[in-house]
C-alpha cells in the first residue's frame, strides 16, 4: 500500500522553518551616515502610514504586519506599541491621523476600519466600521482631519470606492459620497474645507461645507494620484503620481494645474509627499531618495540617497523634524529639515540616488539563498518521503 500522506509532516516541518531561516539570512539594516538624519527608532514589520502629535511631537507609526502602533518620541525613543484590533483577521493598521484637539489618534487598517486611540492613555478606546464586506484582501486607503470643521474624512480603495465624512467629535459617520473612481488618498484645505480626492486619473474636489462633489473641477493627471500634501497657508496641492516620480504642484482654490515638477532627481519613484507650511518646503521620499523641494519657486533644493524602502512620510514643522518610515529596514528616520536643505558631499564609490540594493534597502540576496535552501530542503524530504512510501 502506498503511504504517500507520510511526507506532509516533513513538508510541514520545512515550511515551518521559513521564517527562522529569513531571520538568520537577513542582515541588519545598513547604516545611514548622512548627517540630517539624527535619530532612527525601530518600527514593527510592515511600517507605513504614520501621523505627527503637532502638541507632544510624538510620532504614531502603523505596523501593518504586526496590527499595532508604535508610539515614538521625537528623539526617538519607543514609548509603547498599541495593538489595534481588526474585524478582519491579519488586516493590520495601514493609515494614520492626529486630532490634538480631542486627544485622539485614528489608525485607519486594511479593511477600512478606524481605531481610536487615546494619546493620554495610549489605549484603544473607540471603533470605526465603515466598510461592511470590505473585500478577500487588504486595501490601501487614507486618512484625514478637517481640524476647524471638526471633520474626519477615510477613503478605501475596494468596489464601493466610497468616501466617509465622521463627526470628530462624536464619531458618528455623517455621510458617504459614492460614486468617486477609484479613490485611494485624500488631502484637505482647512480655511477653504475642500477635500481633494486622489483617483486614477484626476484630483476630484469636494465642498466639506455642503458635501457636494465639484466633478466639473475635477483636474486631470497624466499619471493617477499616489499621495497627497495641501498648504492650506496658500491653497496649494501638491500631488505625486502613480507611475512616475513627477509632482504634481496644483492650485486647488482656482482648481488649476500650476507645474509638473520634474523629479526625476530622485531616480526611484519618489511617491510620498508632506508640505512644511512654516519652511515653504516640500519633501518627497520614496526607494533611497529623498528630495527637498522650495514650495514658491518649485525648485528642486537637495536631493540625497538613503537606504531605505519609503512607505510614509510626515513633517512637524514646529519641531523642525522630517520623519520617513523604512517599511523593508523596520525602522522609523528622524531628520533634521534644517539639514535637509542641501544636497550632501556624497562619499567616494557611493552609488547615485536610488541606485542599487544597498541604496533600496536590504539586500536580497540572503533571502533569496534561504528561500533557495528551504526548496531544496524541500524537494529532498518531499521525493524521499515519495520513495519511501511506494
Amino acid at each position: 500500500m502506498r503511504r504517500s500522506p507520510a511526507f506532509l509532516p516533513l513538508l510541514g516541518l520545512g515550511l515551518a522553518l521559513l521564517p527562522v531561516l529569513r531571520a538568520a539570512a537577513d542582515p541588519p539594516p545598513p547604516d545611514i551616515t548622512d548627517p540630517a538624519v539624527i535619530a532612527v527608532a525601530p518600527v514593527g514589520r510592515g511600517a507605513r502610514g504614520l501621523a505627527v502629535d503637532g502638541e507632544t511631537g510624538r510620532v504614531y507609526v502603523a505596523n501593518w504586519l504586526e496590527f499595532d502602533v508604535s508610539v515614538i518620541e521625537p528623539d526617538g525613543t519607543l514609548v509603547t506599541r498599541i495593538p489595534t484590533p481588526s474585524r478582519v483577521d491579519g488586516w493590520g493598521p495601514e493609515a494614520m491621523a492626529v486630532d490634538e484637539a480631542t486627544n485622539r489618534v485614528f489608525a485607519m487598517d486594511t479593511s477600512g476600519d478606524i481605531s481610536v486611540i487615546d494619546t493620554g492613555t495610549n489605549t484603544v478606546v473607540g471603533r470605526i466600521e465603515l466598510y461592511e464586506g470590505a473585500g478577500a484582501w487588504p486595501m490601501d486607503g487614507s486618512i484625514i482631519v478637517d481640524h476647524p470643521a471638526r471633520r474626519v474624512y477615510s477613503t478605501l480603495r475596494f468596489d464601493d470606492r466610497r468616501l466617509a465624512a465622521i463627526d470628530a467629535d462624536s464619531l458618528d459617520v455623517l455621510s458617504f459620497f459614492p460614486s468617486l473612481p477609484s479613490s485611494l488618498q485624500l488631502g484637505v484645505d482647512e480655511k477653504t474645507h475642500r477635500v481633494f480626492v486622489g483617483s486614477q486619473a484626476s484630483i476630484i474636489p469636494i465642498d466639506g461645507v455642503s458635501g457636494e462633489v465639484l466633478s466639473a473641477d475635477s483636474i486631470a493627471l497624466s499619471d493617477g494620484a499616489f499621495s497627497i500634501a495641501v498648504d492650506s497657508t496658500v491653497g496649494r496641492v501638491y500631488v505625486t503620481a502613480d507611475a512616475n516620480p513627477s509632482l504634481f504642484v496644483i492650485d486647488g482654490r482656482k482648481n488649476e494645474l500650476i507645474e509638473n515638477v520634474d523629479a526625476l532627481a530622485c531616480y526611484y519613484m519618489c511617491t510620498f509627499v508632506a508640505v512644511d507650511t512654516v519652511a515653504h518646503r516640500v519633501y518627497q521620499a520614496g526607494s533611497g531618495g529623498l528630495i527637498t523641494i522650495d514650495s514658491t519657486t518649485h525648485e528642486i533644493l537637495a536631493r540625497r540617497n538613503l537606504p531605505m524602502m519609503a512607505r510614509g512620510i510626515a513633517v512637524d514643522a514646529a519641531r523642525h523634524r522630517v520623519y520617513v518610515t523604512d517599511e523593508v529596514n523596520r525602522r522609523l528616520l528622524i531628520l533634521d529639515s534644517a539639514k535637509l536643505e542641501t544636497s550632501p558631499s556624497p562619499a567616494p564609490g557611493s552609488l547615485p540616488i536610488g541606485g542599487g540594493p544597498a541604496a533600496r534597502g536590504r539586500s536580497a540576496l540572503p533571502s533569496t539563498v534561504a528561500g533557495g535552501v528551504l526548496l531544496a530542503a524541500g524537494v529532498f524530504l518531499v521525493s524521499r518521503s515519495l520513495r519511501r512510501a511506494a
